[in-house]
């Protein structure tokens, strides 16, 4: 059972804010914004018709609030370690700040990190620093891992571009063109393997379709567990601005 408060939303024991809207092109339609709050968009406000629909869906709800509140919870723990940890490569690898005259990184795989920057800009942006720093570690890493399975996959792309994408972990164009979001160098690298071989593929098909996915399925034979997992990171994509 649910209950309509004024801006919440009762399910059991569980209370979810929600807004609602008007659109005439909707008899009904419920999303979740960036926020945690449930859009309800209908024609004609929340009647009884449209308090059915949403209980109908009350599991949905319930899941992507839960959802919701863990990504929130993920995202405020990463940056509050940002002085102390970065994620590379699915590791939580210590990081150092020190003052220099430059801007420098350096990095050995599963070792420190160390950041070098003018005083006093390395105390107070910890967080474009650690973003320059990603994206030019992403920029190598990267490249490396799409020639490697080029190779195995046999495909020939064009260029190889390193984005700030902010909602996609990568694209391919039909002009042959990969992009690949420098966000990736956060993530283990199993689930980087997954997102090239993807985008890869797509120069086979241009489409999400069965022979697409049987091309994927070829070299990720997990590739279903791998998606999985990397859409339950979505929410690290754009973490830092």
């Amino acid at each position: 059972m649910i209950f309509l408060l004024e801006n919440r939303l009762r399910i059991r024991d569980v209370e979810i804010p929600f807004e609602h809207v008007d659109r005439s092109r909707y008899r009904i339609r419920l999303s979740f914004k960036d926020s945690g709050t449930l859009l309800i968009e209908t024609q004609t406000g929340i009647g009884e018709f449209e308090k059915n629909f949403i209980s109908e869906k009350k599991r949905w709800i319930l899941n992507t609030h839960k959802r919701f509140q863990r990504e929130v919870s993920e995202r405020s723990t990463l940056l509050k370690n940002l002085d102390t940890f970065v994620p590379l490569l699915g590791i939580d690898v210590p990081v150092e700040y020190l003052q220099g005259p430059k801007t420098r990184f350096r990095y050995e795989k599963n070792q420190k990190l160390i950041i070098t920057a003018p005083h006093p800009y390395f105390l107070t942006h910890r967080k474009q620093l650690v973003a320059v720093a990603g994206r030019k570690l992403a920029s190598v890493y990267l490249d490396i891992h799409m020639k490697k399975w080029a190779d195995i996959t046999e495909m020939n792309y064009n260029q190889l571009k390193i984005k700030d994408h902010s909602s996609k972990w990568g694209s391919c164009s039909v002009e042959r063109n990969i992009n690949l979001n420098w966000y990736l160098i956060w993530l283990e690298e199993k689930l980087i393997d997954y997102v090239i071989v993807h985008e890869l593929m797509h120069l086979h098909e241009m489409n999400h379709g069965p022979r697409f996915w049987k091309w994927v399925e070829k070299y990720i034979p997990d590739y279903v567990e791998r998606k999985k997992l990397i859409d339950q990171r979505q929410w690290v994509i754009g973490v830092l601005k």
